[in-house]
C-alpha cells in the first residue's frame, strides 16, 4: 500500500505526460451546483489518498463479484474485492434467505444451453439477451451452482424423505435442476480463504480510465475511516447489483424487500462513464407480507411468486392465475404472472393497501423457503399467521445493465471494463443462476486481460474531480439546506409515485420533472450536518442520493418510450402486450446533462423477431 498526496502525483511524471493542469482542476472547488450563496467554491484541497494494486478489481461482494473473484483467482491472478456494506451480509447476496438456485449442471447434453436460452426467449416476453442467455447458461453447467453450493458449507432444501430437492438430475420437463438454500455468506469466506484481498465499508465512487480509454481502476472513500482510495488493475468489473431501493418509502423501508445497498451506485457509474443502458424500465416484483408492520419488505414472512401463484387471491377471494395451472408451457413465466397480479389490482379487485391475498393453508407442507413462515411469525412476533394474509407488491430485482456486452466475456465498450448481474434475467427469475455465470465468464476474460497487459497510469486530474465532488457533498454549508436523508427520501417518493408498478405517460413524465429539478435546485443544497469523515452514514446518503437520481431518470426516460405493458412494465394507457411494435429493447444514454432514448428491434441469434412476434403470450392487464 502506497499513500501518495494529489498534489504530489501532480508534480511528478503525470503532469509531464498530461500537459499543463488548469487552474480550476487544481481549485477543488466544490461540485455544489456553481451556486455562490450555497456554498460558493470550497477551500483548496490536497486528498491524500492510499493506492491498492491487483491484477483486477472487483466492485461489489455479492454472488456476481464473488464467483468473478473465485475464477480470477483459479486462474492465478490477484484481485481486490471492494464492498459498499459489510463483506458477506452486503446487498441482495446479503440478505442471506437461503437463494433459490437454477441449474444445468446435471444435464449432460452440452449443447442444451441454447435450447435453453431459446426457450426463455419466449418465456422473458420475448426481451432477453439470447446470446448473453446462451453464454450464461453454458456458464452454469461449468460451474455446478448446486455441488458447489454444498461443498461451500450450505445446506440445501431437501424433500420430507431426506432426498435433495433437485435430485441431482435434471427435471424431464425443462432439462434443468432447482434448489433452495444456498447462503451467500458461505462463498465469502471461502472466497477470502483463497486469496481475495476485500476493502469492505468502502463505497465506489467511480470508475477511472486511462489515457487510451481502458478502464484503470475505480476511486473510493472508506466509510470507516474516510479516507480516499484508489484501486488500480488491469481490468474492472462491476457487480454492484441492482437500483430497487428507489422505490418508495412506506414509513418503515422502500418498497422493495431487497437491500438498502441496492442503490443504482453500478448502473450510475456505467452511465457516467458515457455508457448507454438497456431496459432500465423493468422492475419486477414479488407480493410480500403486508401485516403486521414488522414483517413489511422483509424475508421473515410470507410472500407468493410465480412458483407458488396458486396461492394468491384477489379481494373476492377468487384465484387469478389459472391460465398458469392450465397451460404452464405457455404462461408459466414471471412477466405473466406479475401483470396478472397488476391487473387484478388495477381492476378494482386488490386489497385495502394495494395487494392481494395468500392462502396459507398447507403451507408447512411446501419446500420453498416461505414454508417456516407461520413458524417466523409465530417465534420472533407472537403472531399467528391467519389463512388469509395481506400481500403488497414489492421490488426485488431491476434489469438494467449496459446495453452492448460481449456475451461471451461480458465486457462493456469501454475496453478492460465488464458488467457482472443477474439483471438481464428478471423476466425469468434466473438471477443467481445469471449473476453466478456472468461472474464466471467476466472473471475469465478480466484474468486473461491481465495476465496480458501492464497496470494503466492513473489520471490524476480524474481522481482529483473525484474527490473534490465527492467530499465536496460533505464539506458543504448551503444557505437554505436540504438534509441528505431528507433528500434521498424526496427521491424515493418522487421515482415511486410515477413509476409505481402500475404507470402511464402523466406520472412517468411527473417523475422525470420532478427529479431533474431535485438535480437542479435540491443536490446542490444538500447537507451533512455532521462534518466527521469516520463512519458517517448520512455522507453515505448523500453519495446514494447523486447516484439514485441519475438511475431513476434513466429508468423513467426508458418507461415513457416503451408504450405497452411488457415484463414487470403496467401501463395502464397501454394496457396491452404489443408484439408487433415492442419486440425491442429500451436504450438511454446520458451525455453533458442530456439525454437520448431509443427502442432497438430484437432480432436474436437464437430466435427471430418474427417468430418472437407470433410465439410471445400476450396477456396484458385489460
Amino acid at each position: 500500500m502506497e499513500e501518495i498526496s494529489r498534489r504530489a502525483f501532480l508534480r511528478g511524471g503525470a503532469v509531464l505526460a498530461a500537459g499543463a493542469a488548469s487552474a480550476a482542476a487544481l481549485s477543488g472547488c466544490a461540485k455544489n451546483g456553481g451556486a455562490a450563496e450555497d456554498g460558493g467554491a470550497s477551500p483548496e484541497r490536497d486528498h491524500a489518498f492510499h493506492t491498492y494494486e491487483a491484477d483486477v478489481i472487483v466492485v461489489g461482494g455479492g454472488m456476481s463479484g464473488l464467483t468473478a473473484a473465485r475464477r480470477i483467482i483459479a486462474e492465478g491472478r490477484t484481485v481486490a474485492i471492494v464492498d459498499k456494506g459489510r463483506y458477506g451480509h452486503s446487498g441482495a447476496s446479503g440478505i442471506n434467505w437461503g437463494h433459490s438456485l437454477s441449474s444445468l449442471e446435471f444435464n449432460p447434453d452440452k449443447t442444451y444451453p441454447q435450447t435453453f436460452a431459446a426457450g426463455l426467449s419466449f418465456a422473458s416476453d420475448g426481451v432477453v439477451d439470447q446470446a448473453y442467455l446462451a453464454a450464461t447458461a453454458a456458464a452454469w453447467q461449468e460451474i455446478s451452482p448446486i455441488r458447489t453450493s454444498v461443498q461451500m458449507g450450505c445446506v440445501t432444501e431437501h424433500a420430507k424423505d431426506g432426498t435433495p430437492k433437485c435430485g441431482n438430475a435434471p427435471a424431464p420437463e425443462t432439462g434443468q435442476s432447482g434448489d433452495a438454500g444456498m447462503f451467500p455468506r458461505m462463498y465469502a469466506q471461502q472466497v477470502k480463504k483463497i486469496g481475495a484481498h476485500v476493502h469492505d465499508h468502502t463505497f465506489a465512487l467511480d470508475i477511472l480510465t486511462a489515457s487510451d480509454g481502458s478502464a484503470s481502476g475505480v476511486a473510493a472513500i472508506d466509510l470507516i475511516t474516510g479516507e480516499p482510495c484508489v484501486f488500480r488493475g488491469k481490468a474492472v468489473i462491476i457487480a454492484t447489483g441492482s437500483y430497487v431501493w428507489l422505490c418508495g418509502w412506506n414509513g418503515i423501508s422502500a418498497y422493495s424487500h431487497s437491500s438498502a445497498d441496492c442503490t443504482g451506485d453500478g448502473a450510475a457509474m456505467f452511465m457516467r462513464a458515457g455508457l448507454a443502458m438497456r431496459d432500465m424500465e423493468e422492475i419486477c416484483q414479488d407480493n410480500g407480507q403486508w401485516e403486521p408492520a414488522g414483517t413489511r419488505q422483509c424475508m421473515t414472512g410470507m410472500g407468493v411468486e410465480l412458483p407458488d401463484h396458486y396461492r394468491g387471491f384477489n379481494n373476492n377471494y377468487e384465484t387469478f392465475s389459472q391460465m398458469i395451472l392450465d397451460d404452464p408451457a405457455t404462461y408459466m413465466n414471471q412477466g405473466t404472472y406479475m401483470r396478472l397480479t397488476m391487473r387484478e389490482i388495477w381492476q378494482g379487485r386488490g386489497t385495502e393497501h394495494g395487494g392481494i391475498w395468500a392462502n396459507t393453508d398447507g403451507l408447512e407442507d411446501e419446500e420453498r423457503y416461505y414454508r417456516p413462515a407461520k413458524w417466523n411469525m409465530k417465534r420472533i412476533f407472537d403472531y399467528d399467521l391467519p389463512q388469509f394474509v395481506e400481500l403488497v407488491p414489492q421490488a426485488w430485482e431491476t434489469a438494467g445493465r449496459p446495453f452492448a456486452l460481449d456475451p461471451s466475456t461480458c465486457q462493456t465498450e469501454i475496453p478492460g471494463l465488464f458488467y457482472a448481474g443477474g439483471a438481464p434475467n428478471v423476466w425469468n427469475g434466473f438471477v443467481i443462476a445469471s449473476c453466478m455465470g456472468s461472474g464466471w465468464l467476466s472473471g475469465k476474460a478480466a484474468a486473461d486481460r491481465a495476465a496480458g497487459s501492464e497496470r494503466p497510469e492513473i489520471d490524476s486530474e480524474q481522481v482529483g474531480r473525484i474527490f473534490d465532488e465527492s467530499y465536496g457533498l460533505l464539506e458543504s454549508e448551503p444557505a437554505q439546506p436540504i438534509r441528505a436523508r431528507t433528500l434521498m427520501r424526496d427521491v424515493q417518493n418522487a421515482f415511486w409515485d410515477g413509476m409505481y408498478f402500475l404507470r402511464d405517460e402523466k406520472g412517468i413524465q411527473g417523475t422525470i420533472d420532478e427529479l431533474t429539478r431535485i438535480m437542479r435546485d435540491d443536490l446542490p443544497r444538500i447537507h451533512v450536518p455532521d462534518k466527521s469523515r469516520q463512519y458517517n452514514p448520512e455522507w453515505r446518503f448523500a453519495l446514494e442520493a447523486r447516484n439514485m437520481i441519475t438511475v431513476g431518470i434513466g429508468a423513467a426516460q426508458a418507461a415513457l418510450i416503451r408504450r405497452e405493458s411488457r415484463g414487470a412494465h403496467c401501463r395502464t394507457d397501454y394496457p396491452k402486450v404489443d408484439n408487433a411494435n415492442y419486440i425491442a429493447n429500451t436504450k438511454v444514454r446520458v451525455a453533458d446533462d442530456s439525454w437520448s432514448f431509443e427502442l432497438v428491434p430484437i432480432d436474436g441469434p437464437l430466435v427471430s423477431h418474427d417468430a418472437l412476434v407470433q410465439g410471445v403470450p400476450q396477456v396484458g392487464i385489460d
